[in-house]
């Protein structure tokens, strides 16, 4: 999951721990994602607590007065603190925000409203205390959005967020795309950067495999003249794609997974389908049907 934030919402997540640390807490709260977004001050998430002035200092003496002051940590060492069960669940929420909305990434925004969603979080209380509801978060994400995709936001709400991007679904605003080349990369990667976002399926993941059709694709770049130097075409490629299971690697681990029940036996697929088995023959899919059913499988109607 973490592939897909963007790179302000990654400073937001260390800027929370940084605060957590602070504070004195062994654990990141939902409260300290919501101080990480304010302190972050750029991002979507940010401008949003700013129109409700919600600021850094509000929040922090907010948290102060619900979790009281702890106590120094012994020997004056303080260790990485972990995610609470609650903070874990807004990050998952940020996910389901950002797939609803049709966007590739996950971004400040995103994570605001999955602290906000979490009614029984100190995030979503700190902002309940202040007379902001999920809904009026909802409302102000999707305005500054929006204003950001007509060219109609202040300047103060694009600082520091990328240019309108038209992300597939939602209302299409790359705000805080993910996905975007950066801006010192050779046209050609440009152009491979782009091909290969193209390629993400609904659940907006891009892998490596992705990449490297891309770059065969790009006839004329370096890399794709080293791989054909090495006797890889398109074809090769795939042959070879459709040898390498996706389970198992690193490009697996950025998928969503949702668990279904056959009969008395569950399964762990991918959330979408049709990204899994991107590749996968139709025998592979009986076979493994059978594996998982029984011997006794067989057809059953036309």
């Amino acid at each position: 999951m973490f592939e897909r934030f963007t790179d302000r919402a990654r400073s937001v997540l260390v800027l929370a721990q940084g605060q957590a640390t602070s504070l004195g807490h062994s654990y990141i709260g939902t409260e300290h994602i919501l101080l990480g977004l304010a302190v972050e001050g750029t991002g979507v998430g940010a401008k949003v607590l700013e129109s409700f002035d919600v600021t850094p200092a509000h929040i922090r003496a907010r948290i102060t007065a619900l979790t009281g002051q702890p106590a120094p940590a012994e020997g004056g060492k303080v260790r990485k603190p972990p995610f609470t069960p609650r903070a874990k669940k807004s990050l998952e929420a940020s996910l389901k925000e950002a797939l609803t909305m049709g966007h590739k990434y996950i971004g400040t925004e995103h994570l605001l409203l999955g602290v906000a969603d979490l009614s029984d979080g100190v995030g979503a209380k700190i902002l309940e205390e202040a007379g902001v509801t999920a809904a009026a978060v909802r409302e102000q994400v999707l305005a500054i959005l929006t204003g950001i995709m007509a060219g109609t936001a202040s300047p103060g709400t694009e600082v520091g967020v990328e240019a309108p991007a038209g992300a597939r679904g939602g209302i299409g605003v790359g705000a805080e795309r993910a996905t975007s080349p950066p801006n010192n990369c050779s046209p050609a990667l440009e152009r491979i950067v782009t091909r290969a976002a193209d390629r993400a399926g609904p659940d907006g993941v891009v892998t490596s495999s992705d990449v490297l059709r891309a770059i065969l694709e790009e006839a004329d770049s370096r890399g794709a003249k080293v791989l054909a130097g090495l006797g890889v075409d398109l074809d090769r490629l795939e042959e070879q794609l459709a040898r390498v299971p996706l389970e198992g690697t690193s490009d697996a681990e950025a998928l969503p997974e949702v668990s279904i029940t056959v009969g008395e036996r569950t399964a762990v697929v991918d959330s979408d389908l049709a990204t899994r088995l991107r590749g996968v023959s139709a025998e592979e899919i009986l076979a493994a049907l059978r594996r998982g059913l029984g011997p006794d499988l067989s057809p059953s109607g036309p």
